[in-house]
């Protein structure tokens, strides 16, 4: 599918449009692709200094997050947005600008319908006998997994299988993200017990050979971050009204991650949102 992005730089000739590759939409995950493309066009807007018009184009084929950050080295994408890790610094160059702001580190905990394990007076030490789902390639499982938690590994889609046939019994997920995928699965449902909490960044992800639209989309995400324009459009967006609707009142259980310099950078950005402005809206 190929998206008009409106006019905005590009590299080279002043004639020469700006085309953009960017993962294949997942299902259960269109909204949060839908707000990621929105900043991504507006940060490629802002950051123009001529007026070559830029193409947004989808892949055809959903890929894991591992796969997407090879189609970097290959050249089959240009883009890719992804949670930080040690490793995925070091081997790609990430933006260091938090799309989401610290909304992405909280996880509600997904179970099936028929489960009454899990409540509002759930303890860590109970949640901790019980075994969670999370992608097998995901840095979620290594986190939970080094807090003392059980948890197994599946591809996404059959994670949820896995919990509705029991094998597991939740399956933690952002709170911007289990609205959509609920919509899909109407036999699961959000416990009403405890949400997770843990630094946990979605960032833009360029190959390092790219620096120059790395440079650029730092660039664009800096103008909307201080002209106000990211955050009102924060603020009109579904995913941060539904997710602050599901996080209201939860007790949160805060996991450790091992810190690094630049997850340190982008914890200091913090989320510039207060729910309750976004829930009056």
């Amino acid at each position: 599918m190929l998206l008009l992005c409106g006019s905005v730089a590009a590299s080279g000739d002043e004639d020469e449009p700006l085309i953009i590759t960017v993962p294949a939409v997942v299902e259960g995950k269109a909204p949060l692709h839908s707000y990621i493309e929105q900043v991504l066009r507006l940060s490629l807007i802002r950051s123009a200094e001529t007026q070559n018009e830029t193409f947004i184009i989808k892949r055809d084929t959903p890929a894991t997050q591992e796969r997407q950050l090879r189609e970097l080295d290959r050249d089959a994408i240009n883009v890719t947005w992804s949670v930080l890790t040690q490793k995925r610094e070091e081997r790609y160059l990430p933006i260091p600008f938090p799309l989401l702001g610290g909304l992405f580190s909280y996880r509600v905990l997904v179970v099936n319908e028929s489960n009454h394990e899990i409540g509002p007076d759930t303890s860590v030490t109970t949640l901790k006998k019980l075994t969670a789902i999370q992608g097998y390639d995901w840095p979620d499982k290594a986190i939970m997994e080094a807090n003392g938690y059980k948890v197994k590994g599946a591809e996404y889609q059959l994670a949820f299988t896995l919990l509705r046939t029991g094998y597991v019994d939740y399956f933690p997920r952002a709170a911007v993200e289990a609205g959509s995928e609920l919509a899909l699965h109407e036999d699961l449902k959000v416990a009403e017990g405890p949400a997770l909490y843990y630094p946990n960044n979605l960032v833009f992800f360029v190959s390092k050979k790219n620096k120059q639209l790395h440079e650029r989309l730092y660039r664009g995400l800096q103008i909307l971050q201080d002209s106000g324009e990211l955050i009102a459009l924060q603020k009109e967006h579904g995913l941060f009204q539904s997710a602050c609707a599901l996080l209201s009142g939860r007790q949160v259980i805060s996991l450790h991650v091992q810190p690094s310099p630049l997850l340190s950078a982008l914890q200091a950005h913090g989320f510039s949102l207060n729910c309750a402005d976004i829930l009056a809206n």
